[in-house]
């Protein structure tokens, strides 16, 4: 899932809602995974300034507001609920997860120019969670997104 949305959002200026409930992952025939496929693209938006279908319908964002939530979407709403329930059944595989899934976003990142966001992503101790209740106590819409800093699991299980 790492590389696909990396790609989209350097190259193309897309930011992709990939929580785990948009994404499917296709397997191969040995049932290893081979594909994502990204579903429901209510919630994508487009990077301003990247692109000329700018207009008061276009879902347009900040560079900032697109990575955060971007982040949010990849690290804490898909691969920590993953790795969580692989780790639930295999606890010893939680640094190793984390590992490899830091190491993606380092092949990532050189294959678009060693971007300061991902550099930025792995050194940082804290990712950007959404803050679900807080919209609920302040009666705020659910697409408001406010952010909590939460410990990196790209950090807190890797050495």
């Amino acid at each position: 899932v790492v590389p696909p949305v990396l790609h989209a959002y350097f190259r193309h200026g897309v930011v992709l809602e990939c929580h785990l409930q948009n994404v499917v992952i296709g397997v191969d025939a040995r049932g290893f995974p081979g594909q994502a496929i990204f579903r429901d693209h209510e919630g994508v938006k487009l990077l301003a300034g990247r692109h000329d279908l700018e207009g008061p319908r276009t879902p347009v964002v900040s560079a900032a507001y697109g990575w955060e939530r971007l982040v949010y979407c990849l690290v804490v709403n898909n691969l920590w609920e993953i790795a969580g329930a692989v780790a639930q059944r295999h606890p010893a595989l939680r640094a190793e997860m984390w590992a490899r899934a830091r190491s993606l976003f380092a092949e990532c990142a050189k294959e678009h120019g060693e971007p300061d966001e991902v550099r930025a992503l792995l050194a940082d101790p804290y990712v950007p969670a959404k803050a679900n209740l807080l919209l609920r106590w302040l009666e705020a819409d659910g697409a408001d997104m406010r952010c909590v800093p939460m410990p990196s699991p790209l950090r807190l299980f890797t050495p």
